[in-house]
Parts: structure tokens; sequence; C-alpha cells
């Protein structure tokens, strides 16, 4: 894509608009989707649905591999744990997960296996916002989901990925009790887009598409998604927060750099910060203490200190000890 991006800057003078509407670019769901995926109608009426998704069957074992730099890393689990437990904190709860711009689903159905194993939690995965018909951030799932939660009055809690904090904070100010989470979330479009262009063009691609163009296609994305006021301003709308929330950050994150988390306060509001890890990173949850927060934070500390294998194990792809050393345990706990 980056590499037709360049040709077209070359040879046209509209460059922000060729940026704007590569970034806004909807792609066929089903492509994105792993096969075992189901589709859920969402609807507030008749005439406001939105499609949601979750996993069509149970994993026993869940492995996923993560490369980043020159480390990869792997992550490992079993259900085995979590099948003991008969009676879990969030059952008859239920989780909406809001993808973010272009996350793979077929890790997203994996992390809500994981999670309703775990909690007892309905678990829905929300699209991203590059699935809208005409791109709004997400925004466009917002009206029929508060309308469907409203109906069905359960306890609801709320998980964003990167831009899913968007809709997922703009649900959350309409239910009340909910409790909403934000991992990595993009609290200003423009960084993130010039964060992109530095960080992952080369400096050939970088020539061509310089800060300027960026900004201009920033504003162009804004200008044709309609808001109607602050629904960008994720920390602007948290210090009016009324319900609980949970921010989990990286200073090494460049995509959603904002160096106001530093001084961030808010008594309904709590920030964790993990050193070291990049934007893949963070949203694919590749770090023990996360995983353990996120659980910690939906359930109770109690509850998951005397769980913890539910939140398996992350090995060094070539730590063949750790892997021998968890895939062991687990054979003999099967025993």
């Amino acid at each position: 894509m980056k590499y037709l991006i360049v040709f077209c800057l070359l040879i046209s003078s509209g460059c922000s608009s060729i940026i704007a509407n590569k970034i806004t670019q909807s792609e066929d769901i089903q492509g994105n989707i792993n096969l075992s995926a189901k589709e859920v109608d969402v609807c507030g009426n008749t005439n406001n649905c939105t499609k949601v998704y979750q996993a069509d069957g149970y994993s026993h074992t869940m492995v996923f591999n993560l490369d980043f730099g020159s480390s990869k890393q792997t992550w490992l689990y079993q259900s085995k744990f979590a099948e003991k437990i008969e009676e879990k904190p969030l059952q008859g709860e239920v989780v909406y997960v809001f993808a973010g711009y272009s996350q793979p689903f077929k890790l997203l159905t994996q992390f809500q296996d994981w999670l309703t194993q775990v909690t007892g939690a309905q678990v829905f995965i929300v699209p991203s916002a590059n699935n809208e018909s005409t791109f709004r951030f997400g925004m466009s799932y917002v009206e029929p989901i508060v309308q469907y939660i409203r109906k069905e009055n359960k306890n609801v809690h709320l998980i964003g990925f990167s831009m899913g904090a968007i809709p997922a904070q703009q649900i959350a100010m309409q239910i009340e009790n909910s409790s909403l989470h934000l991992i990595a979330p993009m609290t200003n479009f423009e960084t993130s887009l010039n964060a992109f262009r530095e960080y992952y063009l080369s400096s050939v691609d970088r020539y061509f598409v310089g800060q300027e163009e960026v900004k201009e296609a920033a504003d162009i994305v804004i200008e044709r998604a309609e808001l109607k006021g602050d629904e960008l301003d994720i920390i602007g709308n948290l210090r009016e927060s009324h319900n609980k929330a949970f921010v989990y950050i990286s200073p090494e994150d460049v995509v959603v750099a904002d160096n106001r988390w530093n001084e961030f306060d808010h008594p309904n509001v709590h920030v964790y910060s993990y050193s070291n890890m990049m934007h893949e990173v963070i949203v694919m949850l590749m770090n023990q203490q996360l995983k353990f927060d996120l659980i910690s934070n939906l359930t109770s500390e109690e509850y998951i200190s005397k769980n913890n294998k539910f939140l398996g194990t992350i090995c060094e792809a070539k730590d063949r000890g750790c892997i021998n050393n968890y895939t062991q345990f687990e054979t003999e706990l099967s025993e």
C-alpha cells in the first residue's frame, strides 16, 4: 500500500486526499475473520443494527507467536485450569471488545475465547473502524450497541484496543456502572499517522510523504467522519468520567504516545504503564503483568492471584526450556 501512495504522490497534487482514502478504505470483514467466528446482530431497534462476532467453539490449547524487531515471543495457554472453576466472577455479564484499526480477527477470536474461559463472561468482538461502511472512527457502532445494552440490562465491560478506544469510551459515557478498559488508546490521530510515517516508512517514502501531507490527510479523514464534537478527545472525556476506567499504556509505544498521561489524575481512572512495549506488542497483550492487571480489574485481584495459571505463559521463541517446562507441566496436570 505504501508504494502505491508514493507513486500517487509523484503524479498527483491531491496527495492528502489519496492518503486519506487509503486510511479509510473498507476491507471485507470475512477476509479478516477466523473461520470459527460467527456473526451476531446487535440491534437497538429493527432499523438500527450492527454486527458483532463470537468465537464459534472452544479451544483447549492456544498458541500465539509474535515477531517484533529481533525478538520473537510465544504465548502458550491450555484450558485445564479454567475448566476446574465452576463459578466464575463474570458469569451472566457481557464484555465488548473493540478492535484496533485492522487488528486481526484471528487474534481477537482467540482473545475472546480466552477471556470467556477465564472470566465466564459472554464476550463479543466489535469490528475495527476500517470495516464501517463509511469510516467514522468506529462511531457508527455506538448507538445500536448502547440501545442493545440498555434493553439487555446486564453488567457490561468495554475493552478498546488503540483506535477501538474511541467507540468503547463513547458507549461507557452513556452506560451507567459500566467498566472501561483502554489498551494503548489512540488519543491523537495525527500523532499516530506521523508515528507510522516516521517509524514504519522507509526514508525514501518519508521524503514523499511529509508531515504537512499527514496533517492534511488527518484533517480530511476527521472532516469526512462528520463527528459531532469531542468524540476523539479520549483524555478530556476521561476527566469527566463517572464510571471506573482503566488505561494500559507503554512509554515506548510511539504510535499512541501522549505525554499527558504522565500528569493524568482522576479518582475513577487508573493508568497502568509498562516499559519497553511497542504498539504491536501491547495490543497483543504480550506481557504477563498486563494480562494480570486486566483480568484483576475485570474480576478481582484475589481471583486472579489464586488462579494465575489462567494467564498462560510467555516464552522467548528460542527458549525451548521455557516452552518445554510449560508443556511438561500441562502434561502432568492432565495425567
